[in-house]
Formats: C-alpha cells, sequence, structure tokens
C-alpha cells in the first residue's frame, strides 16, 4: 500500500547548501516538538555535551562536530515521534515538526499527505527515509575528518577563543556572550512592555530574534533598542532575521551574521543598524546567503 515511499538511494549530493539545510532544519523540528511537549516532561534534546566528548573528540572537523550533533538530534525525535505523540491543540506543532523533516526526504509530499491519513505509518516511513539521509551525512563527517586531519586543517577550524573545545554548545555560548548575552523570554516580555505570547509569535514569524538555549528561548540583547525611555526592537533586525529564516538558514546563523564584521557594510552588521543604516545591511544579509545569485 505504501510502495511510493520506498527509499530513494541516489540522494543529491552533500553541498555546503544541503549540509546547512540539514543543520537547520532538525534545529527547527526540535523546536517545533518541544513546543508540542511543552506541558510534559518529555525529552526532545540529545544527552548533554558532557555524555558525548568522547565521541566529539574524535572529530577534527568543525562541520563534522556539528553534523555530529544534529544526527543526534535528529535520532532523538524519531523517538519521540514514535513514543510520545503529541496530544491535543499539540498535534499542530508536532505536523510542524514532521513537515519538517519530511522536506529533508526524497519523499517529502507523499509523507505530508500519509501522515494525516496514518500517523504511526507516516512515522515509520519518515524514520526508514532519514536513516538513509543521516547515513549520508555520516559519511560526509567522516570525510570533513579525513580532510580537517590533514595539511592545513588548523585552517579550517574556527577561531573559539575561550570557547573551549569544539563543542557546538561552547560555540553557541561564546557567540552569545560576543552577542551581548542574552533574556529569558519573560525578563525580555517585561522589558519591552509586550505579552510572552505577542513575543512568542514575532519570533515564530520571524520579526525578532530568538534562539533555543537547551529547552529555552533565548531572546539575544542586541537587538532591544531604548528610544525616549521605552525599549523595542530595533528597526532592521525583523528585516534580517526573515530574510534568513525564508533562506532556511536558521536565528544561530542570522545571529552570526548580526555579529560579525561584513565587508559590504564594512562593520559589524548590528552596528549597521543602531545608525540607520537597514537598507545596506538587507543586502548585505541577501549576499551573505548569496540569495541574489540564484
Amino acid at each position: 500500500m505504501y510502495d511510493v515511499l520506498e527509499p530513494v538511494v541516489a540522494l543529491d549530493a552533500v553541498t555546503p547548501a544541503r549540509t546547512v539545510q540539514f543543520v537547520s532544519q532538525v534545529e527547527g523540528a526540535a523546536t517545533f516538538l518541544k513546543a508540542a511537549h511543552a506541558g510534559d516532561r518529555v525529552r526532545i534534546d540529545p544527552p548533554p555535551s558532557s555524555f558525548l566528548t568522547k565521541e566529539l573528540a574524535q572529530h577534527h572537523g568543525w562541520r563534522s562536530i556539528a553534523l555530529t550533533l544534529a544526527i543526534r538530534q535528529l535520532r532523538q525525535i524519531i523517538v519521540v515521534f514514535d513514543k510520545h505523540p503529541a496530544r491535543g491543540p499539540s498535534v499542530g506543532a508536532e505536523l510542524e515538526a514532521f513537515r519538517m523533516l519530511s522536506d529533508l526526504t526524497t519523499a517529502g509530499p507523499q509523507l505530508k499527505l500519509l501522515v494525516r491519513r496514518d500517523r504511526d505509518q507516516a512515522v515509520k516511513e519518515l524514520a526508514k527515509h532519514l536513516d538513509l539521509v543521516w547515513k549520508q551525512f555520516e559519511k560526509t563527517a567522516a570525510l570533513d575528518d579525513s580532510l580537517a586531519a590533514g595539511t592545513g586543517a588548523a585552517s579550517d577550524r574556527p577561531s573559539l577563543g575561550d570557547a573551549g573545545n569544539g563543542t557546538f554548545g561552547h560555540v553557541s555560548t561564546a557567540l552569545l556572550a560576543r552577542a551581548g548575552g542574552t533574556l529569558s523570554l519573560t525578563e525580555a516580555t517585561t522589558l519591552l512592555g509586550v505579552s510572552r505570547q505577542a513575543l512568542h509569535k514575532r519570533i515564530v514569524n520571524g520579526s525578532a530574534l530568538g534562539v533555543m538555549v537547551g529547552n529555552e528561548i533565548a531572546v539575544p540583547k542586541l537587538q532591544i533598542a531604548e528610544s525616549d525611555g521605552r525599549h523595542q526592537i530595533l528597526p532592521g533586525v525583523g528585516a534580517v532575521t526573515k530574510i534568513f529564516k525564508k533562506a532556511e538558514a536558521g536565528p544561530w546563523m542570522a545571529l552570526q551574521f548580526l555579529v560579525d564584521p561584513d565587508p559590504n557594510v564594512g562593520r559589524a552588521p548590528i552596528e549597521a543598524l543602531r545608525e540607520g543604516d537597514e537598507r545596506s545591511v538587507v543586502q548585505a544579509a541577501r549576499a551573505h546567503l548569496r540569495l541574489d545569485e540564484e
């Protein structure tokens, strides 16, 4: 009955763009699944990086580390889909997570149809297809390790500074520190004078920037500006965040773009936004993602 969903082994080549899509889609699916299980004790995150130290120590390339962590997250998501189906109003968030992961496979349209007819069967089919996907990315990680372990490997690794080892958790902590830290969703809503629901809605639709830290949404402080004694989201941040959201590059990449000096604006984009130069920053964001080359 479901032979139309037989996995296609000949997947597209793992290009840098596809690698970014894979990591960001997994991150997005995890976010929606956390929303679906916000009222229960279901664990969405894989074991903390302290449990992965020995495994991650085997990797030499930063891409392989990012892929390894994303694959771990993906496996945990499949377990949650299988063992802990969402109930009631939360089903919608679970469905969005399913759709995001379906788009990583060659059977995305069929899976999206099947999940509305037979959820359990759809989850089994999704797991079967994703098994092929993550095996392909595991091979890419192994190749990246081989390249990084050879001549010139040091130049391929990011400068982590005080970040410590090369795990994504340490890298993201260092990035948040460079961005000036974060506020919790509650702290941010109090400062901005809006409701949690309103700010959460803005983060979801991309008009404000929020990143997942553990099981919580963190609101980077750099996007909040004060004018006439009132605080607001800095004009232009939403435009940038939406560009990255549309490109499926994820909020972490948007934050990285805002913090790092950009050759097209001659300084960090967040500084340009504070000076009111939204147009240049938007153009730089599109150039950064190579959107105008499509």
